[in-house]
C-alpha cells in the first residue's frame, strides 16, 4: 500500500530587521517551516553549512554585495558579519514564535 502525503500547514514567516549599531536596518524574510535538516545545518556553527541554510529559507533581504548591490546569496553578503547579525535576528525572531 502507497501512502498518500498529508497536506502540510501554510508556511509561515518571519521578517528580522537590526535595530542599531554598524548594521541597522539590515533585513531579512524568512520561511519558519522548514526540514529538520535545515535546522541543524543553521545550528551547526559550521559556515559551509550555515551559508546553504540560510539561501534556503530567506525569502528577501537587502544585504549589500561587495559592489553595493543586493547580494545574491548568503555567501555574497559584505561583510558577512552583517549577515550573521540579521541570521541572529531572524532565528530569535522564529524562537518567539508559539508552537504550533
Amino acid at each position: 500500500m502507497t501512502r498518500t502525503a498529508a497536506k502540510a500547514p501554510a508556511r509561515r514567516t518571519v521578517n528580522a530587521r537590526v535595530a542599531a549599531g554598524e548594521f541597522e536596518g539590515w533585513e531579512a524574510t524568512a520561511h519558519v517551516d522548514f526540514p529538520a535538516r535545515i535546522l541543524a545545518d543553521l545550528q551547526s556553527g559550521s559556515l559551509d553549512r550555515v551559508l546553504p541554510a540560510l539561501d534556503r529559507i530567506v525569502t528577501e533581504h537587502n544585504m549589500p554585495d561587495e559592489d553595493g548591490k543586493v547580494a545574491e546569496t548568503m555567501a555574497d553578503v559584505v561583510p558577512y558579519d552583517g549577515m550573521l547579525a540579521v541570521a541572529k535576528e531572524l532565528l530569535e525572531a522564529m524562537q518567539s514564535l508559539p508552537p504550533r
